[in-house]
């Protein structure tokens, strides 16, 4: 089938708008089965052969948003062709985009909190990549709810550049309020991935005081002396 042939048989479908209003629910309702059947069937035998079982929760938490995508895609063709510079068409419009860039948000956020709780399961004698993935979690969550907040922005013809540089005087401020925090931060992150010392470590400090490592948390750690004293010791 040439591109002619595509053009002329969408022209009389245009022709008949009732024909064509059929025809993108039956495409919508067929794209929906078809999802249905390739996630039910085919790629849920493909991920039973692997041992993790992180695929197969991908799997399962994909199959909704990719099968209201395929119903969202089928509502913007209808809404281009029933309301053709109509006054509600670039609203509704909007609202389409709106709705897409939410559900595949909240769809990353809970594949990113599945990934890293499974990760977190398996890494049960690490202690220090234990505490890390909640951190790395939280931060691809930013990510991911700074990415759509973007494009809903973008959708809604919203200019970014006055935001973008309000939020740069914002975050130089907060860093400047809370540096000893974030050397802390850094400096735990930098303890949990070296591993210089671990659980049950005996630690001389430069003070002289000597201690039992009994937590290793992300902005201390913590010291138990032999009279039984705790010592909190920021990690920068």
């Amino acid at each position: 089938m040439d591109l002619q042939a595509i053009s002329i048989g969408w022209e009389w479908l245009e022709e008949h708008i009732w024909l064509f209003a059929l025809f993108l629910l039956v495409t919508a309702v067929g794209g929906a089965l078809l999802i249905d059947w390739l996630f039910g069937k085919v790629f849920k035998a493909m991920v039973k052969v692997t041992k993790s079982n992180i695929d197969d929760h991908v799997l399962e938490q994909l199959h909704g948003p990719v099968r209201a995508s395929v119903i969202l895609g089928a509502t913007l063709v209808a809404v281009f062709v029933f309301l053709h510079e109509h006054p509600w068409e670039d609203t509704l419009t909007r609202l389409v985009y709106t709705g897409l860039v939410v559900m595949w948000t909240l769809y990353l956020i809970r594949i990113s909190r599945t990934i890293f709780r499974s990760l977190k399961s398996r890494e049960s004698k690490r202690e220090g990549a234990r505490q890390l993935y909640p951190l790395f979690d939280n931060l691809i969550m930013v990510l991911l709810l700074a990415h759509g907040g973007y494009w809903l922005l973008r959708v809604w013809h919203i200019n970014v550049t006055p935001l973008l540089a309000s939020a740069g005087i914002v975050t130089a401020a907060v860093a400047l309020a809370s540096k000893d925090t974030l050397a802390n931060l850094f400096g735990g992150v930098s303890v949990l991935v070296d591993r210089p010392y671990k659980l049950g470590d005996w630690v001389v400090l430069g003070t002289g005081e000597r201690g039992k490592v009994v937590d290793v948390g992300i902005r201390s750690t913590r010291l138990l002396t032999r009279d039984d004293v705790l010592i909190s010791i920021p990690n920068s």
